[in-house]
């Protein structure tokens, strides 16, 4: 490995793959039904039947958190 190869890396980090998560962290049987609850509730407000809003935001990973915020407090402004 040459000195100028990977300059910018502090470190390297495994990650662990999701089989082996769900193998570690079993779903209950109650976080089931509540996720099941969940996709029913979306799936009605997309389909118009229940006529809350549905806001759907982004990141999923927040690496800024004063910029998330404001973010967030321009979001509540505009509803």
């Amino acid at each position: 490995m040459s000195i100028t190869s990977n300059v910018n890396i502090k470190s390297i980090n495994e990650i662990v793959p999701p089989f082996i998560v769900k193998q570690q962290l079993p779903i209950t049987m109650e976080m089931q039904k509540q996720i099941t609850n969940w996709r029913i509730q979306i799936s009605d407000i997309i389909n118009n039947v229940d006529k809350r809003l549905l806001v759907v935001v982004g990141p999923c990973s927040i690496h800024d958190v004063d910029a998330a915020i404001e973010y967030a407090n321009h979001l509540k402004k505009m509803y």
